[in-house]
């Protein structure tokens, strides 16, 4: 809920209300909330009904929470690890691939808003400005959905995952052991956010961005 700045105490207010509040779609909300719960579980039908504006905030938003919050307190935490009394060289190995993925995700997510949602956005509008469809034509000739999906490269969550399987072989000292698994536990659940995010993204946004740029074109 972070992203959609609610507050921790969202559920002692109908969500219905914080929703309208926030401008969201609230369905959208509930589904993202039990699917929070198990993201392996989450399938494209979960999300297929909601429209291309609500999928694009989803992911605008994730990308700005993950940036402004998610991977500086992982960073943090693997700056503390490193720097700790039980120096191991596994924490520098693990710091270094880190701030290497970082800068990967950060490039990534720069296309994704530079590109491709400016193009899911400009669909859209066209699909209810009919005038402006002739300008499809143009707007294809430097962008198109073939164009991301030739480019895109989702191996985001295996770069976590081997991270975290790394760190794993790290065996900590005793008075080290909490920020240990608190590191852990954060790549892990940062993991399962990107699977959803992936999901949303290649599953359901990028395929019904093809039906109506097909739509538009005939």
């Amino acid at each position: 809920m972070g992203r959609y700045d609610i507050k921790s105490d969202w559920n002692l207010s109908p969500l219905e209300d914080l929703a309208k509040e926030k401008g969201v779609n609230a369905d959208f909300l509930v589904q993202l909330i039990n699917s929070s719960y198990e993201p392996s579980t989450a399938s494209v039908s979960d999300f297929d009904s909601y429209s291309i504006p609500t999928l694009v905030d989803y992911l605008e938003r994730s990308h700005r929470y993950y940036l402004q919050k998610r991977l500086p307190e992982i960073e943090q935490s693997i700056y503390a690890m490193k720097w700790s009394n039980t120096y191991h060289p596994i924490c520098v190995l693990v710091s270094r691939f880190f701030a290497m993925y970082m800068k990967e995700l950060e490039e990534h997510f720069s296309y994704e808003e530079q590109k491709l949602f400016p193009y899911a956005k400009f669909l859209c509008r066209s699909k209810e400005q009919w005038h402006l469809i002739p300008a499809l034509s143009v707007f294809l000739g430097q962008y198109s959905t073939a164009e991301f999906i030739n480019k895109h490269d989702d191996s985001n969550e295996d770069e976590l995952r081997e991270i975290r399987e790394a760190l794993m072989k790290y065996e900590p000292p005793q008075e080290n052991r909490l920020p240990y698994h608190i590191l852990l536990d954060q790549l892990k659940s940062f993991e399962e956010d990107l699977h959803l995010h992936a999901l949303i993204e290649d599953k359901v946004l990028v395929p019904k961005m093809v039906v109506l740029e097909t739509l538009l074109n005939a």
